[in-house]
């Protein structure tokens, strides 16, 4: 049995509903398909939440154009979202401190970092101990100093994937299919069909690629399979007697450790709450949450916080980010006809990049002429550089922990 749609998206994380959402002003018959039981349930809901252009490991160079682009399309996006869905989704803009536990670190920042984020136009603004007590009082005195970056923003990703699926289930033009695998994609002369597992087959003009970890196995034949998971874990915790953001910024740190350097990043909630983590489990498929991983974020947010030893834990949760060979996203045509796009691979970044992605592929979808910016985006995240001839390219440039 068939059934006929413009566009088929597969894939409910945040990326895929972003572009079912926007896509509804190109088409009037839409589906949007994923394998868990509800929309965003897989790896966007673990996501803490933050839209980092600049202090993300991942944006480096390559990508920190293309997030602050996305960053800058927020504010106008969320409104839009919160007046279909009639809901709040507050986004926190107060920016984020990078803080320099150790004076080797305050070096490798102003040194390295600095100049690197200046060079892309972003605003710095580096502040002293002494400026720091006042900033942020919880901050962990031993702090050697840190730098502001003011554009860093955060968001709850529960709530907008809340609204996303709100206002998609009440949209007569889409059809929301979860609990459904994907088990093949398959270009006829005239038409995407599109294999269920239950044995359903959805018959589309346009599909859009947007399944995280499964991406790999629905790509065209000819491509190796370019994706492989990185667990992470986080924690949330409800600070005593706090009324509003119980922290003025977003806090990210390197935090030394007997297993090596980790990452401590803190996102304050409007309600009190401040979401914690990350650990960054390479090869790890796994959802469950681990001791390890529990003592792990702890031991860093206690690191720059040194009172939350004392704040009740309220849920520790994790998620399986869905990384590419390169850690750069799978953005563009995956057919000569270009019926077919992909939208994947987005790490650890898909809220960052969740508007910027959806603009893009709309676009494309759409006909539309593309910016230069978005033309360099896809030649960067283009899925031909996974092409088998190509990946020998791809392999000696791998990061050593995917070799």
């Amino acid at each position: 049995m068939s059934r006929q749609f413009d566009l088929v998206v597969v894939g409910g994380g945040i990326i895929g509903c972003a572009v079912a959402y926007q896509a509804r002003s190109l088409f009037e018959r839409i589906a949007i398909v994923d394998q868990a039981r509800s929309l965003g349930a897989m790896a966007s809901s673990a996501a803490i939440g933050g839209i980092t252009p600049q202090s993300d490991d991942i944006c480096g160079t390559s990508l920190s154009l293309l997030a602050d682009q996305s960053r800058a399309l927020y504010p106008a996006w969320l409104r839009e979202i919160e007046n279909e869905a009639a809901v709040s989704i507050p986004l926190h803009t107060a920016g984020l401190l990078q803080v320099a536990l150790s004076g080797a670190e305050l070096d490798r920042l102003g040194c390295v970092l600095v100049p690197e984020w200046i060079s892309h136009g972003f605003e710095v603004v580096p502040c002293s101990p002494d400026d720091l007590q006042d900033m942020e009082p919880l901050l962990t005195r031993r702090a050697k100093g840190a730098f502001l970056l003011p554009r860093e923003a955060s968001l709850e990703p529960t709530r907008l994937l809340s609204a996303l699926d709100s206002v998609l289930r009440r949209d007569a033009r889409v059809t929301v299919l979860t609990g459904a695998t994907v088990e093949e994609m398959r270009s006829t002369q005239n038409n995407i069909m599109i294999s269920i597992k239950n044995g359903k087959t959805l018959s589309c003009h346009h599909a859009v690629l947007a399944a995280g970890l499964g991406s790999g196995r629905l790509l065209p034949a000819r491509n190796v399979d370019p994706m492989f998971p990185v667990k992470g874990q986080a924690m949330e915790f409800q600070v005593p007697g706090a009324v509003g953001y119980p922290l003025r910024f977003q806090l990210y740190a390197k935090v030394a450790a007997k297993e090596g350097t980790k990452s401590s990043y803190l996102v304050p909630r409007g309600d009190g709450r401040v979401a914690a983590g990350v650990t960054y489990e390479y090869g790890t498929s796994d959802s469950i949450p681990s001791r390890a991983g529990y003592e792990s974020v702890l031991t860093g947010v206690t690191a720059l916080v040194p009172a939350a030893r004392s704040w009740p834990i309220q849920r520790h949760w994790s998620g399986v980010r869905p990384a590419t060979l390169d850690e750069r996203p799978i953005i563009g045509p995956v057919t000569e006809d270009a019926r077919v796009i992909a939208a994947t691979g987005h790490f650890g970044l898909g809220v960052t990049l969740a508007p910027a992605t959806a603009e893009l592929v709309c676009s494309l979808l759409g006909g539309r002429g593309l910016t230069v910016e978005q033309q360099d985006t896809l030649d960067l995240c283009k899925p031909a550089r996974f092409i088998r001839d190509h990946l020998a390219q791809v392999v000696q440039y791998l990061p050593s922990h995917v070799q």
